[in-house]
């Protein structure tokens, strides 16, 4: 083939590529800011994680120190001080779509606790999984599920004969989560 064909030949791959990306594309959708929450005190705190519900309520949870607060968000709704009972207690919110708070439950050992990940599922549920200091001194992993009211319904733990931490969880519709994270040696799972 000669080496004018070949010009021509990527030419018009390209321009056909060009036009098909033109007729194909969609316009960019500015984002707009919904609102904003703040939260705590003057000890740490740390909103780790962050998921939607099928019902457009927000779910966050993290960990705080000390004593912290949530809300209120609008005139007349009710602020709620968690005061931690250990080093570390990790907290689950939920805020409506409007961005009201509508409940805050804690949990924790008595030593530092962090979350990491949050997930919803079909019931609005929330699961979170992080790390607690355990008895033994080591890291272990542990898993809550919240209902949809903010009670809060179990815990699960990992242990073994190193550490181990939850960095990430799914959930499904049928109420089952998945847990990725680390662990060291062996682990002993649904403690």
């Amino acid at each position: 083939m000669p080496q004018s064909w070949r010009h021509a030949i990527r030419t018009l791959v390209l321009l056909t590529g060009l036009v098909l990306a033109g007729l194909f594309a969609q316009p960019a959708h500015a984002q707009s800011l919904g609102w904003v929450k703040q939260g705590g005190s003057g000890s740490p705190n740390v909103g780790n994680a962050i998921a939607a519900d099928g019902s457009g309520n927000t779910c966050v949870a993290g960990a705080f120190q000390g004593s912290t607060t949530f809300g209120p968000s609008q005139v007349n709704q009710t602020t709620l001080t968690l005061t931690s009972a250990g080093v570390t207690d990790l907290f689950v919110a939920k805020y409506n779509a409007a961005g009201a708070l509508l409940w805050v439950t804690q949990a924790g050992s008595a030593a530092a606790d962090a979350v990491y990940g949050i997930a919803v599922d079909g019931s609005d549920n929330c699961y979170v999984t992080g790390v607690f200091e355990g008895n033994d001194n080591l890291a272990d992993t542990f898993v809550t599920k919240v209902d949809a009211g903010g009670t809060l319904l179990w815990t699960k733990q990992t242990g073994g004969e190193s550490e181990s931490i939850g960095y990430a969880i799914a959930a499904d519709g049928d109420g089952n989560s998945y847990v990725t994270g680390v662990f060291g040696g062996s682990a002993i799972f649904g403690l």
